[in-house]
């Protein structure tokens, strides 16, 4: 079953390459917000000369009462077809050890635009093991990740984002109660849909839904797997004063991680501005 998805997913996600380039989408939809999401990620770069900056802050609601925050910077290389960001993490664990997680340096392609029959941007990302493997802020260890978004709006107030993807992360290693040291290679797979209603120019309603197939190292040092799925329903808005965008949002998702009940409240920020004027 698991394989039929994951099949299903990716062709799903290179849909657009059956459509040519006289294929283009001639409806001109609305301005509002579309690049600006939580759980899923979505299929548009920057605009070039334009750099997005992003606070995003999850707090659990359950204990253990911990609170993850990140920060992610986009930028446009040359044009829009090319960008790269990096996302520095923070974990602050109720009752654990506090620290940076693995910073992440991302770039991504846009392969198909808002007017082909779908925006496709496929990322690959570096994971680098800026956390602490023992203390829970990372996995120690230099890892890859790819994801391939698909996105596309169908009228003036609905759009849809599409997510598949996998982590590779070999040799994470965890020190056991024996004083022994177990070393696996992990291996991640995820899924995302998102549904966008989009109510005016400057408010959206969009619901998440992804899930996430997981592995870890147990006590006794073997493998174990399990999965992640979480549910997020999600406001955003936007202000514009003079050429900057901000863009608050908040979120309450509802997480089952290995069969723990985690709801959480998730707060989004970004700041979005020209650094330099273009001829794009």
């Amino acid at each position: 079953m698991r394989r039929r998805l994951f099949l299903c997913a990716f062709l799903f996600s290179f849909l657009p390459l059956a459509f040519g380039e006289e294929n283009k989408i001639s409806q001109t939809f609305s301005e509002t917000i579309e690049d600006n999401s939580i759980l899923v990620e979505e299929a548009y770069n920057q605009d070039a000369g334009v750099v997005q900056h992003i606070f995003n802050v999850l707090y659990s609601l359950r204990r253990p009462r911990d609170l993850e925050l990140n920060f992610t910077q986009e930028w446009p290389v040359v044009s829009h077809r090319h960008q790269l960001s990096y996302t520095i993490p923070a974990l602050f664990q109720d009752g654990g050890p506090d620290g940076l997680g693995d910073i992440m340096l991302n770039y991504r392609y846009q392969l198909f635009d808002e007017d082909d029959a779908a925006a496709v941007a496929p990322r690959l990302s570096l994971i680098f093991p800026t956390g602490n493997n023992d203390k829970g802020t990372g996995f120690g260890t230099t890892g890859v990740q790819i994801n391939f978004p698909v996105s596309k709006r169908w009228t003036n107030h609905f759009i849809t984002h599409f997510n598949i993807g996998g982590t590779f992360l070999p040799g994470v290693h965890q020190t056991l109660t024996t004083g022994a040291v177990a070393k696996k290679t992990l291996l991640f797979a995820n899924v995302g849909v998102s549904l966008g209603w989009l109510a005016t120019e400057h408010f959206n309603f969009l619901l998440e839904y992804t899930t996430n197939f997981l592995s870890g190292i147990d006590g006794t040092g073997a493998l174990h797997r399990f999965n992640q799925y979480s549910l997020n329903p999600f406001f955003r808005g936007s202000v514009d004063v003079g050429t900057l965008q901000i863009v608050p949002g908040i979120g309450f998702p509802l997480i089952w991680n290995d069969g723990a009940f985690q709801p959480g409240v998730f707060f989004y920020l970004s700041f979005e501005h020209p650094f330099m004027k273009t001829k794009e």
